[in-house]
């Protein structure tokens, strides 16, 4: 499995994101378990992103949201000291190799974020001059020493992209590894998947010696790099499966592998990148805060497993003493008549062995031998053999037998509690590490670009989504308001301007009546306290942001051409809930006929007096009551500002089942 990007998915990766981040302001710093670093930030007159940074294993932007801690580590109020407000002017790849700059202007300042995803790579803040101002980790290694207030220094560099070497210098670099395949990983400064990826499309065995290679054959080579580097610069992706389990993700065709493997194909080598990176990682971060845990539920399934068989043992034994003890008691009688017969017989002879098989002999028993107490002799009665003690009576030994039956009996019974109280402790464990696997799991969620706005999926499975604001209403219609889509709005002035993704079908008054919930609740009526409000809707092409000559439009207005479509009164009684979307669990609102039949978790709500703030917070405590325990550490793991954002405004709410229904 890939565990850290490649020099040439850095290149690939940067061609996209290089556009994303040029010009952008830094808002933000965030930093997760020590290992994950975050910076949130915003190009003008568009959404905010995060740029996700794993020193040693990876740089991309994501969609996944994270739950950050509520207090940052000292490392990242560093960051934020020097880059919260600064603009980005320089996003490089140094080299080519698996270092990436980002250059930061804050007040006449430049500062320098380094991200190694190098083995041991780090993550450091330096000023204009190279200065290390923060440094994730302290390094001092053979030809650099990395720490707080010295000079950073790269590492050995490669500098060259191989597709730029002619195919001379290839011929010469291949011969660093004894078969083409290493040739090309050592001389070109290459991944193996690479390397075997141009064996394979040129058609040459990886064990083919560079010896015999023909500067045709470099030529060859240097085609397909040529041609795997246009890929990289396309910027699609493709996360290759092994089964269900991803093992490589790429920015080329990985036609070799796809003979073997599942692959599927990103249009954006970013989101592949990052929906890979971050299932591992995500993965990483369970496995190590579980470490620990998991230790201790195979420690005390070795301690059940040796408690069994202690048991098993002692219940043995008791069984045995018990059959011991009875056949004595079955045969006191000719047993008592031995004992005295040895007694007789050994003070006779001087000699209890003697006796003792004189005595057998006579009375018919089994005799087979004695201890070294010469008094103690062993007999078989029936299937047992027994001690029997010649200065006892036959019954006094049946109660010695009897006494370690109950002991050993009794050992079991305290072996039996001692094994539940492990299994409980067992059962503790496992619960504690389900119960921080599903929280750890929550604190890397998948967000869909429509969750930056007001949003729901009606019951025939259309979007719709709304601004949350008049800058998020411009946005909305300029980006997702297709001619053949549907506008949405309340007949009232400032409200969330709504989009149906219909693509020229049309729909349902079922689905035209869900998704108008979106611009009714979110309209200026819930803030008045009104009940319901009208909403109409159009089609996109009726919605022009070109105002009469002479006249303006504010942001977020909009002008609409020709008849409106009336939906009558929409009442503003919103359903507030969460339930599984795909593979994730979300915050989903709408009317309550749809939030039901997507999850028993939900409250209603209606314009009230109690603030959105202490309604999120009552929402989020109901809800944790409600859900089972498997699910409390995800509920537990929701922002309450998730849950604040989907409330229109002051509110009430009804959460009794007589009111709900």
């Amino acid at each position: 499995m890939k565990k850290a990007m490649n020099a040439l998915d850095i290149y690939a990766c940067l061609t996209e994101v290089r556009k994303l981040l040029h010009g952008a302001r830094v808002l933000n710093v965030y930093g997760i378990d020590h290992k994950l670093f975050m910076f949130k930030v915003r190009r003008p007159g568009d959404e905010p992103r995060l740029l996700v940074v794993e020193p040693a294993s990876r740089l991309h932007m994501t969609r996944f949201s994270y739950k950050m801690p509520k207090i940052p580590p000292p490392l990242v109020m560093g960051f934020r000291k020097y880059l919260r407000g600064g603009r980005i002017v320089e996003v490089r790849q140094v080299g080519f190799d698996r270092i990436v700059e980002v250059v930061i202007e804050r007040g006449g300042e430049r500062y320098r974020v380094i991200a190694e995803l190098l083995p041991r790579g780090v993550i450091a803040l330096c000023d204009e001059g190279g200065l290390i101002l923060h440094l994730s980790e302290s390094r001092e290694m053979r030809d650099r020493v990395l720490k707080r207030g010295v000079v950073y220094s790269y590492p050995p560099l490669n500098e060259t992209k191989p597709w730029e070497l002619s195919a001379q210098e290839v011929l010469e670099r291949l011969k660093a590894g004894r078969d083409v395949v290493r040739g090309i990983v050592r001389g070109l400064k290459l991944p193996g998947e690479v390397a075997e990826e141009i064996c394979y499309r040129v058609g040459l065995a990886k064990n083919t010696p560079p010896d015999i290679l023909s500067l045709n054959d470099a030529s060859r080579i240097v085609s397909s790099l040529l041609e795997i580097a246009r890929e990289a610069e396309r910027s699609h992706g493709y996360i290759v499966y092994e089964g269900e389990r991803p093992i490589t993700v790429t920015p080329f065709k990985p036609t070799m592998l796809s003979t073997t493997y599942r692959v599927e194909e990103y249009s954006s080598f970013n989101e592949a990148l990052d929906e890979y990176f971050t299932t591992l990682s995500s993965k990483g971060l369970v496995e190590r805060n579980l470490k620990h845990v998991e230790r201790d539920i195979e420690r005390i399934k070795a301690a059940i497993s040796r408690q069994r068989e202690l048991i098993n043992k002692y219940v043995e034994k008791a069984v045995v003493y018990k059959a011991q003890a009875d056949a004595i008691m079955g045969e006191l009688g000719l047993l008592n008549e031995f004992i005295e017969c040895v007694r007789r017989e050994a003070s006779r002879l001087g000699d209890w062995e003697q006796a003792a098989i004189t005595c057998s002999s006579r009375l018919g028993l089994h005799f087979t031998g004695v201890e070294s107490d010469k008094r103690l002799v062993r007999l078989v009665l029936g299937e047992h053999e027994v001690v029997i003690d010649t200065r006892l009576t036959a019954y006094e030994n049946a109660a010695k037998y009897y006494e370690k039956y109950k002991k050993f009996k009794k050992k079991a019974r305290r072996g039996e509690e001692a094994l539940k109280e492990l299994k409980d402790k067992l059962t503790e464990l496992v619960k504690e590490a389900e119960v921080r696997r599903t929280s750890l799991a929550a604190t890397v969620r998948r967000r869909e670009w429509y969750e930056r706005y007001h949003w729901l999926i009606t019951s025939d499975g259309l979007l719709a989504v709304g601004g949350m604001d008049a800058s998020q209403n411009e946005r909305v219609v300029k980006k997702y308001l297709s001619d053949n889509d549907i506008f949405i709005h309340a007949e009232i002035r400032g409200g969330s301007a709504v989009v149906l993704k219909v693509g020229g079908r049309i729909p349902s008054e079922r689905s035209l009546k869900e998704a108008a919930y979106l611009a009714a609740c979110y309209s200026k009526a819930w803030k008045a306290g009104y009940s319901s409000v009208e909403v109409y809707w159009v089609w996109g092409s009726q919605v022009s942001k070109s105002p009469p000559p002479g006249h303006y439009l504010p942001k977020g207005a909009f002008i609409i051409k020709g008849e409106k479509n009336k939906l009558g009164l929409i009442p503003l009684r919103l359903a507030l809930g969460i339930a599984r979307v795909g593979d994730d669990v979300k915050v989903i609102v709408g009317p309550e006929d749809l939030v039901s039949s997507k999850t028993r978790w939900y409250v209603v709500i209606v314009p009230g007096d109690l603030s959105a703030s202490e309604v999120a917070k009552k929402i989020k405590s109901l809800l944790y009551a409600m859900v089972p325990d498997e699910l409390k550490p995800i509920v537990s793991s929701i922002e309450e500002g998730e849950i604040l954002k989907r409330i229109p405004g002051p509110s009430k709410i009804l959460h009794r089942r007589e009111e709900l229904h």
